[in-house]
């Protein structure tokens, strides 16, 4: 039987970096996406509701995350989550009485936004009880994600386009190198100080 699926082999460059080339056979379905910071750099806007959950456009930041792992063939997330994070649970989580509400007010075009359940993919959820940082947090998902390749992802940082494709390349079954880089605008003046 011929599998459909890729695998990405690994080398190294001239100058010391690795390289990658597409196979066939392995792919990532599984993904962990952290959400158990305290979200202190955005405060107060982030003392009663989780960073994660803020608006970009018209949806929290976490559901392009979740939105984008779909699209590129993820199957299963597992939320990492903090205290106060339960808002992301309840988002995700399938709400009957509000479908029939929509339904029933004739706004089945808000219903389409709310695509976490169309998406495909099965979520879960562990707490990271007490915040010992990223390495930790990973650490919470070793049982979910046993001896399978799967992606990490921050609950607030969105990827598009190439950058979430390269993510889910497995260069190795044991390892998988991502290099990603944020651009920021230039200012003018620093911060806050108006010319």
């Amino acid at each position: 039987m011929e599998s459909s699926s890729r695998r990405v082999r690994s080398g190294i460059r001239s100058d010391g970096m690795p390289t990658m080339a597409e196979d066939t056979s392995a792919t990532i379905k599984k993904a962990v996406i952290l959400v158990a910071g305290l979200g202190t750099r955005l405060l107060p806007a982030t003392k009663s509701q989780p960073k994660e959950m803020l608006p970009v456009g018209r949806k929290p930041g976490v559901q392009h995350v979740v939105e984008e792992l779909a699209c590129a063939g993820i199957k299963q997330v597992l939320f990492v989550t903090g205290r106060a994070k339960r808002s992301i649970e309840d988002h995700f989580n399938h709400d009957d009485l509000l479908t029939r509400r929509l339904m029933d007010k004739g706004k089945p075009g808000v219903l389409d936004e709310l695509l976490c359940d169309d998406l495909g993919v099965r979520f879960f959820y562990t707490r990271q009880s007490i915040p010992l940082g990223t390495a930790d947090a990973v650490l919470q998902g070793r049982e979910f994600v046993g001896d399978e390749s799967f992606v990490v992802m921050l609950g607030d940082s969105i990827l598009r386009g190439s950058a979430k494709s390269d993510l889910l390349r497995c260069p190795h079954p044991f390892w998988t190198l991502a290099l990603c880089s944020r651009g920021a605008p230039r200012l003018s003046a620093p911060h806050g100080v108006g010319r």
